[in-house]
């Protein structure tokens, strides 16, 4: 970028810039509000489990258990009261982190416990997915495709969020960059229509996603080193539904319009489903998900370890970073601190902030803290991502 080997740290913040906000794909600040889903029922106490076309979108035995937790009872006088506690708990001040962390302490205390932090996950992920869940190429984001008619060989991106925004705009605007070679790890294997990218092409750009992402996923069943690998979910090809007919057995259009199922999924199978796994060629694919959680024990993953590794043998080359809505959460300041390990950080590398808390001294100290060995102030002159976007200079890009 610029002739500067530069590397892109995304955040929230710049998702939340699709679309101009209109959308709401769900940011640090308000995603625990945007798991509301209004679903409501005349009789008995709570609301039944729902899954939708995006994922798990309500688990009752999880709704019971905040309402027991926070002491959150239902108030039949209040309209979508069934499913208004993630409102609520909003309103009470938890983040995602801090609410993921009370149930963290609960795994331990109770045998469902671990139960209800999947629910909770999957619901999160339904929650990244679904804003975008159709990845139209005409849905693009218009602000990420700017940052990709920037970058060149040699640059990186490192992605913290789970949405597909960044992927989707390499895949259709990049010359740089294909999803079998391009997420960091060997053996991707591009569940994608024909097209160009399906290719095994090396990208001369890398897309690192430190906490995964809705479009990846690894083998469920893997167990040598050697075979690890993802499957890469592209835009508008195989959905949950997709999983959902192959385990009933049907095998072509005819048998489900016809009803023709050889075979009802196992509860095992079903509780797969619900959590987001892809049944895939008569295989079982998990998503590759880091949640927010304080304690990290997913890092000693070997997805996160590779991703890790890979970053870590770049930054000693690497003469800028930009910093892009990303808040520095309390809870990744130590993992961050281990991610860019100022031993191998240049400097005198450039740093450019992009976040609208830029004259917060807080967050200013947050940047300090995880950059320390850096000997020139960061640029705090941008606080909006789409202004930062609007002024890159591309010869290539038509304005008009």
């Amino acid at each position: 970028m610029n002739g500067l080997r530069t590397a892109i740290i995304l955040g929230a913040g710049a998702s939340y810039c699709y679309e101009d906000g209109i959308t709401n794909l769900p940011t640090q600040e308000n995603i625990i509000e945007q798991l509301f889903f209004g679903l409501d029922t005349t009789d008995g106490e709570g609301a039944p489990s729902f899954v939708g076309s995006s994922g798990l979108k309500h688990s009752f035995a999880l709704g019971q258990y905040i309402r027991k937790k926070f002491n959150l009872p239902e108030d039949p006088k209040k309209k979508l009261s069934k499913t208004d506690f993630w409102p609520i708990l909003q309103e009470k001040g938890y983040t995602l982190e801090s609410l993921y962390e009370e149930f963290e302490h609960d795994t331990a205390k109770y045998d469902y416990g671990r139960f209800l932090i999947e629910d909770f996950e999957a619901i999160v992920r339904t929650a990244v997915t679904e804003p975008n869940s159709l990845r139209e190429p005409d849905k693009t984001c218009k602000y990420h495709k700017m940052l990709c008619e920037v970058l060149e060989p040699g640059d990186f991106i490192i992605n913290f969020n789970w949405d597909t925004l960044m992927a989707d705009a390499l895949l259709l605007n990049s010359h740089f960059w294909f999803p079998g070679t391009g997420f960091g790890v060997n053996n991707v294997y591009p569940l994608m229509r024909p097209g160009q990218k399906q290719h095994n092409v090396a990208s001369l750009v890398q897309l690192f996603h430190v906490h995964g992402a809705v479009c990846l996923f690894e083998w469920l069943n893997q167990v040598s080193p050697n075979k690890r690998g993802l499957l890469y979910l592209g835009p508008q090809t195989y959905t949950s539904m997709n999983s959902f007919f192959s385990l009933l057995g049907f095998e072509n259009d005819s048998d489900i319009n016809e009803g023709k199922k050889s075979r009802e999924p196992s509860d095992e199978e079903t509780r797969r489903l619900t959590l987001g796994y892809i049944h895939f060629d008569n295989q079982w694919f998990k998503p590759i998900f880091t949640p927010p959680s304080r304690y990290k024990k997913e890092y000693r993953h070997w997805y996160t370890k590779i991703i890790r590794s890979n970053i870590h043998s770049l930054l000693p080359t690497t003469q800028q970073i930009i910093i892009a809505g990303y808040s520095f959460p309390v809870a990744d300041i130590e993992h961050l601190r281990s991610l860019f390990v100022k031993e191998i950080i240049n400097p005198d590398i450039r740093i450019t902030v992009v976040n609208p808390s830029n004259k917060d001294s807080s967050f200013r100290q947050s940047v300090k803290t995880v950059f320390s060995g850096i000997q020139q102030e960061p640029d705090y002159t941008f606080g909006d991502f789409r202004e930062y976007c609007n002024q890159l200079e591309n010869p290539l890009r038509n304005d008009d």
